[in-house]
């Protein structure tokens, strides 16, 4: 049955994300084929919280629909709990080859997919010049991880891709108020409320990518050569490159091994 939107209230326990990205993805994917959710209607409680669904909720919502069909079920707290994991666990694994071979005329990345695509590549510099024809020298590598083991690994990529401590961050809003910016400006050269979360005492100090420093480094008379490092080292840390999130794994693989060898030398030592 379709109920109207506003009576589905989101889960605030609700244990899966989704990336910028891919919202926006899913928003267009339920504009042009609000269908999908006549197959796969939003599961709720008897109080009308989502079990199931709880992005395409917010897709529908942004994507302007005023109705949506749901399943109401009549399940215990347990079963209601197992059912949110479950329908949340991703059971199978695509056939990578399947997919290059009999759906490339598909608009796979558009769908949602991540799909490997020249331009990730592209755009750090490292992809290899090959005769036509050579298959490419790389490999998708899939991991079933726990929550908190995602969060490891998230984090350590991050940080081998240069992702800056929060001492670092607070040298640079420390530096920004020392020239005398007013958040106000920023705000109105930038058209958000980025210069309050930069400039005031209650906000987490943050650092602004190269294309919005761009927008307001006029601001200032002159800007020291570390502070533009800042700025390209976090710029380069919160690009969404597919690649560079590999590379960075290979670097902590290879730290860690480097760290194994070493221990494993100290260990042989100490017993001679």
């Amino acid at each position: 049955m379709k109920v109207d939107i506003n009576t589905i209230k989101e889960n605030p326990h609700n244990p899966r994300t989704i990336t910028e990205d891919k919202f926006r993805k899913l928003v267009k994917s339920l504009k042009e084929f609000p269908e999908m959710l006549e197959a796969r209607p939003i599961v709720v409680d008897k109080d009308n919280i989502v079990l199931g669904g709880n992005m395409r909720l917010k897709a529908a919502r942004e994507a302007g629909l005023t109705e949506v069909p749901i399943y109401r079920s009549e399940w215990s707290h347990d079963k209601s709990s197992e059912f949110v994991i479950k329908d949340n666990v991703g059971f199978g694994e695509w056939d990578w080859d399947l997919l290059a071979n009999e759906w490339d005329s598909y608009p796979l990345a558009e769908w949602g997919l991540d799909v490997w695509s020249p331009e990730q590549d592209a755009e750090i510099g490292e992809f290899p010049e090959l005769p036509e024809g050579d298959r490419l020298p790389y490999q998708r590598l899939t991991y079933s991880l726990h929550d908190q083991q995602v969060e490891v690994v998230k984090t350590a990529v991050q940080l081998a891709r240069g992702a800056l401590t929060p001492e670092e961050k607070y040298e640079f809003t420390g530096w920004l108020k020392s020239k005398g910016v007013k958040a106000k400006q920023i705000n109105e050269l930038t058209g958000s409320f980025m210069g309050s979360h930069y400039l005031t005492d209650k906000s987490q100090p943050d650092v602004p990518t190269v294309e919005k420093w761009e927008k307001f480094k006029h601001l200032v008379d002159e800007v020291p050569e570390h502070i533009e490092q800042l700025i390209h080292r976090h710029t380069l840390a919160e690009t969404d490159n597919e690649n560079a999130n590999g590379n960075a794994l290979w670097e902590v693989c290879k730290e860690y091994l480097a760290n194994h060898e070493r221990q494993g030398n100290t260990s042989q030592a100490d017993n001679q």
